[in-house]
């Protein structure tokens, strides 16, 4: 039986081969995450209503308002009418499957995670010497000068370009060192000189954000855990899949491309030491 081909661009390749491809140019994943989602979502069905007001939110998120600026949006993302509804339609299944499967966990996992979503506002001044570091800290003791005009002044690190403000962040996300002193400080407190990633830092809180569980909370919580989940699935797919192809892999994709006898790094050692 002849094998099916398709041709790309004057380049012919094998149906059996497209797999291989996919994983080679690190498209895989996508794709297996598309199936996934595809398959998970196949007994969902969202009524006429919710199409509309799923349809509206994508006009407005989009800043859609006529329908000339929708033509020239799907020009620019290679789309047509049919596949727009499509997307749109695939996205409010997926969206629909994460509240169903996820919204009743949302509580447990904020409470789980609430002292690293709380986000804090400080100001921070790094330079290189300690000596510098403790002169600067005395005058602010001493409020010789605003924390501010010292940051622009002696800072090293980027917050000089932003008066020494950072934030507000979320305290999961700075740097444990930091975080750890801001979780126990009081507002306005002035942590003396210490030596983090070398640098010597300064560092005030000026506010502390406790976390809310608000409808935006929500919304990222979920799809905190959403993504966790999916990601779980792709691993093992991802894996099962180059186990049955582990000694075909690839050899087609050598002979195609002409780089059978190229040296390709194999492992971390050869690409950081070399051989």
């Amino acid at each position: 039986m002849k094998e099916n081909r398709i041709l790309i661009d004057n380049f012919e390749i094998s149906i059996n081969d497209i797999p291989k491809y996919l994983d080679r140019f690190n498209l895989l994943p996508n794709f297996v995450r598309a199936l996934i989602e595809n398959k998970i979502t196949s007994h969902i069905e969202p009524n006429s209503d919710q199409q509309v007001e799923y349809q509206l939110k994508f006009l407005s998120r989009n800043n859609l308002k006529n329908k000339h600026q929708l033509s020239n949006w799907l020009d620019k993302n290679g789309l047509d009418d049919k596949r727009l509804s499509l997307l749109i339609y695939d996205n409010l299944k997926l969206e629909m499957f994460k509240d169903e499967k996820f919204n009743d966990l949302v509580e447990s996992e904020f409470l789980n995670k609430k002292n690293s979503l709380d986000k804090v506002m400080y100001s921070i001044i790094r330079v290189k010497s300690k000596l510098e570091a403790e002169e600067i800290y005395l005058k602010l003791e001493e409020q010789e000068e605003s924390f501010s005009d010292l940051a622009a002044k002696y800072s090293e690190g980027i917050e000089k370009n932003f008066n020494g403000i950072i934030g507000p962040l979320e305290i999961g996300v700075i740097n444990p060192e930091l975080s750890e002193r801001l979780k126990i400080s009081k507002k306005g407190q002035l942590w003396p000189p210490f030596n983090s990633q070398n640098w010597w830092v300064i560092m005030r809180l000026e506010r502390f954000l406790p976390a809310k569980l608000d409808d935006n909370m929500r919304i990222k919580l979920k799809e905190i855990l959403y993504e966790n989940w999916i990601q779980k699935k792709i691993v093992k797919v991802l894996k099962d899949l180059r186990e049955e192809d582990k000694i075909n892999e690839h050899n087609s994709l050598s002979e195609n491309n002409n780089i059978a006898n190229k040296k390709i790094l194999n492992n971390n050692d050869d690409l950081i030491f070399g051989e």
